[in-house]
This record gives structure tokens, C-alpha cells and sequence, in this order.
């Protein structure tokens, strides 16, 4: 029991000690915590429901201030984050702005790189065609009649292509067919050379040319080497032409002896051989530079 009975609506504390040993006692001296209010107190009658319900209502203004404390401040954190991400974003965006242009700077000067270098080109171009036409490199090309395809000893013509070269009414003819034409008033035999087996002629006695392969390409006629295939001498004319235009024309005579005729036409397409009706030339060698 407690000596003091806690009867007295008012008196003094009692020593914190005693109160610790009246606690222990279970006297009505023991330390209370209140559930609702947090407090702590000694006494029951010290603890009223008014006093308890002010505690709890400066509690919950305590806690509701330093709610709003944490939120102001979050609050001020997320506005300070935004904006350093908003100032972030400027920068990059400045920053993108800036590398775009400098792209299109690169860009147009490129575009207008690009024309100069077109120009330069062509202007590149038409040079080496004109060092082409007076700096040409040329192939020199004997052309003999040994090596036709397929060429028997009957008469037959000189197909195009030959030697990179077309022919037009040109024919060519075996050594044993010139020595039975030669029975028969003809000097065809003489054109051969010790090692030749065919030579050359007008076919039907008509005008013959040989002509480039293609109207782009030309070539340096330097001679021929030849002979009249009648008994007497042949006077015929030889013309060169490139793109049709006549460049050179030449008067030749020609009799039964082997005969080397020079020439030295440049840059043209076609030697034309314009002879009487019904006379004959044999060619045994024409010689080229393609």
C-alpha cells in the first residue's frame, strides 16, 4: 500500500528516488506513457483528457508542420532539379543546334565544291581527248592475206574484221588460182612474194576501199605494196577519207611488177581505191599503223 495513498487532489512531488521506489511498489507513483498524446506523467489525476487532447492536437501540428517542411523542401528539390534539367537540355539543345549547322556549312560548301570539281573533270577530259588525237599511240599492222579464216583456194572475199579492219569488194585469191588466170592473159603471180600463198584484188574488176572498223576510230594508212594484174599499166586514183569528207587523193600508176606505193594519210577511216571497170590490181601487203 501506498504510504500516501494518493488521495490528496494536490500536493508535492516526492523525491525522484522515493518515486522510483514507490514505482516499483506499484504505488500510484509509476511513470505513464500515454498511447494517444505521448506523454509521460506519474499520476492519474495529473492526466486529464483536456490536457491529453491539447497534447494530441500539438502533436498532429507538429507533425503536420514537419510534413509540410518535407514536402516544401521536396518540393524545392524537384523545382531546382527541373530546372537544372531544363538548363541541361537548353545546353544540348544548343549544343545540337550548333553541330546541325555546322553540318550544313560543311553541306553547302561541299555542294559548291562538287560543280568545281565537275568542271575540272570534264575540263580533265577534254584535255586527254586532244592529247589523244595529236599524241595517239599507234600499232603498226602489215596486213597479208596468208591468214584468212577458213579461206580455200577458190576466190572469195576478205571478210570484215580481218586484221581489225572491214573491206568492202575487196577479194582475195591462192597462188594456184592466180596461175590459171595468168593462162589466161592476166598477171596476177607477180604480186606474190616468195612466201605468200594469197594476195588481194578488186572483186568483178570493180572499186574496192577498206575502212575502219568503227566511225570513231581512224588510222594512218603508210603503203601498200601492189601491182597491175592486166598487161599493160593501170592508172587508177586512191582518196582517203574520215567521216565521209575526202582528206587525200593520189593518182597512181601501177604495172606488172610489184610496186610499193606510199602514202602516209593520217587520222582517217577509209582508202578508197576507185579503178576502171573491169581492170584488176593485186595487193599483196597494205600496211597500217591502228
Amino acid at each position: 500500500m501506498c504510504p500516501y495513498k494518493c488521495q490528496y487532489k494536490q500536493r508535492n512531488l516526492p523525491n525522484p528516488l522515493a518515486v522510483e521506489l514507490l514505482s516499483r511498489l506499484k504505488c500510484g507513483y509509476f511513470q505513464i506513457n500515454c498511447n494517444k498524446c505521448q506523454l509521460k506523467y506519474q499520476r492519474k489525476d495529473r492526466h486529464s483528457a483536456t490536457l491529453c487532447l491539447q497534447n494530441q492536437i500539438k502533436n498532429q501540428n507538429g507533425l503536420f508542420e514537419s510534413r509540410l517542411t518535407a514536402a516544401t523542401n521536396d518540393f524545392k528539390l524537384q523545382i531546382e532539379l527541373l530546372m537544372n534539367s531544363d538548363k541541361e537540355k537548353q545546353t544540348l539543345i544548343q549544343n545540337l543546334a550548333l553541330e546541325i549547322q555546322i553540318s550544313k556549312n560543311k553541306i553547302t560548301q561541299q555542294q559548291e565544291i562538287i560543280p568545281r570539281l565537275e568542271q575540272n573533270d570534264q575540263k580533265k577530259e577534254a584535255t586527254i581527248k586532244k592529247l589523244n588525237q595529236f599524241h595517239r599511240i599507234y600499232v603498226r599492222k602489215v596486213i597479208q592475206f596468208d591468214n584468212i579464216p577458213n579461206a580455200t583456194k577458190v576466190i572469195g572475199l576478205v571478210p570484215n574484221g580481218y586484221c581489225g579492219t572491214n573491206w568492202n569488194n575487196v577479194a582475195h585469191m591462192h597462188i594456184s588460182t592466180a596461175q590459171e588466170y595468168d593462162k589466161q592473159g592476166y598477171c596476177f603471180t607477180n604480186a606474190f612474194s616468195p612466201s605468200n600463198k594469197y594476195v588481194a584484188f578488186n572483186s568483178g574488176g570493180n572499186s574496192m576501199s577498206i575502212l575502219s572498223t568503227t566511225n570513231m576510230k581512224t588510222f594512218t594508212a603508210e603503203s601498200f605494196e601492189a601491182s597491175s594484174a592486166t598487161n599493160n599499166d593501170l592508172n587508177f586514183t586512191i582518196s582517203a577519207l574520215r567521216n565521209g569528207h575526202e582528206l587525200c587523193r593520189k593518182a597512181v600508176t601501177l604495172t606488172n611488177a610489184l610496186t610499193l606505193i606510199t602514202l602516209n594519210w593520217t587520222n582517217i577511216d577509209t582508202i578508197r581505191f576507185q579503178i576502171p571497170a573491169e581492170k584488176y590490181i593485186a595487193v599483196s601487203r597494205i600496211n597500217l599503223l591502228s
